[in-house]
C-alpha cells in the first residue's frame, strides 16, 4: 500500500485487548492491528480504540 493512499478501518482489524477507562459515552480500550499475511509493510501498531454506545449518541 502506498504510504500517501488513505485507508478504512474496520474492527476486524484490530485485535481488541484490555479496558483502558469508561466514559458517559463509550468504553476505550487497548488494541493491537492485527498484520495482515499479504502486506509486509503494515505494523502492528498499538492504538487506543474508543467504542461508543448507540444510545447515549442518539440521546444528544
Amino acid at each position: 500500500m502506498d504510504q500517501n493512499q488513505k485507508r478504512d478501518w474496520s474492527i476486524n482489524d484490530f485485535e481488541v485487548g484490555k479496558p483502558l477507562g469508561r466514559g458517559k459515552f463509550g468504553r476505550v480500550y487497548v488494541a493491537r492491528e492485527i498484520k495482515e499475511q499479504l502486506i509486509v509493510n503494515l505494523s502492528k501498531y498499538v492504538v487506543a480504540l474508543k467504542v461508543i454506545f448507540k444510545e447515549q449518541l442518539e440521546k444528544y
